[in-house]
C-alpha cells in the first residue's frame, strides 16, 4: 500500500491510497468524525463496479474505514 495525494483543509484530511493490485482508495476525513471512503481504478477515478460498493461508503468508522482498506487492497488485480 501506498499513500498519496495528502490534501489538508480546515475541515479535514483527504488521503489516497494505492494498493498492488491496481485499486485505490480515497478517503476523506473530517474534523468532526464524519468518513468516507471511495474505490478508485487503476487510473485513479472512482469506480462504481466493485463486490465492496456501487457508491461511496459514507459515515464509517475508524475500524470501518481499516476494513474497507484491507477488502479492497484484496480485490482481484484491476485493470
Amino acid at each position: 500500500m501506498r499513500t498519496t495525494n495528502l490534501f489538508v483543509t480546515e475541515t479535514g484530511t483527504v488521503t489516497h491510497f494505492e494498493f498492488d493490485n491496481g485499486y485505490g482508495a480515497s478517503l476523506i476525513a473530517r474534523n468532526n468524525g464524519y468518513r468516507e471512503i471511495a474505490v478508485l481504478d487503476s487510473e485513479g477515478e472512482l469506480c462504481y463496479d466493485t463486490p465492496i460498493t456501487d457508491d461511496v461508503l459514507t459515515y464509517l468508522t475508524q475500524d470501518e474505514v481499516f476494513d474497507t482498506l484491507i477488502s479492497i487492497s484484496k480485490l482481484e488485480k484491476g485493470n
